[in-house]
């Protein structure tokens, strides 16, 4: 356990550190005066939540977090925005989602809860990034009171993001 909040503190450095805008990177000055040209880290999702259709007005969409603070958004049902849609989310917001992910011990859970014999059931699925590997959890059927804690955060940053159509 000790290792995975080590792990999310790192993340949440490497987000902190790369989550400012290229320009502001590029024209750092040492401590001579000198303009410092910083590389930046590859870009590689740190989150991915999904929400499926049901038979119903369940809305669905799918939700990509980029270790830049990069977002995109694809609203595909019964969701204020249809379509592609890009948005940025600062270090802060991201490291929420792994404060939660700790607190409910995120990387601990079982991979899927589900139950094939209920047809018309709406899924939701997040995979978070540990540092290594893509921790994937699919709520489908009886997921843990817990999940509920990170999708209400990761809702509330969807509905409070500035989203630009993608072109």
């Amino acid at each position: 356990m000790m290792i995975r909040i080590t792990f999310l503190a790192l993340i949440f450095t490497l987000v902190a550190s790369s989550c400012g805008s290229r320009k502001e990177a590029q024209s750092a000055a040492n401590s001579e005066g000198k303009e410092v040209i910083q590389e930046d880290l590859p870009e590689h999702p740190l989150v991915h939540y999904v929400r499926t259709p049901c038979f119903g007005t369940c809305p669905s969409f799918d939700l990509v977090v980029f270790s830049t603070g990069r977002v995109t958004y694809d609203g595909k049902n019964f969701v204020e925005n249809i379509g592609m849609y890009t948005g940025e989310w600062s270090s802060e917001q991201i490291g929420s989602i792994f404060a939660i992910a700790a607190e409910i011990n995120y990387f601990d859970l079982q991979d899927s809860y589900d139950n094939k014999l209920i047809m018309d059931l709406p899924s939701v699925s997040t995979e978070l990034w540990d540092g290594a590997v893509m921790k994937p959890v699919r709520d489908r059927y009886q997921g843990p009171d817990e999940l509920k804690k990170l999708y209400e955060v990761l809702d509330n940053l969807i509905a409070n993001t500035k989203w630009k159509a993608a072109s």
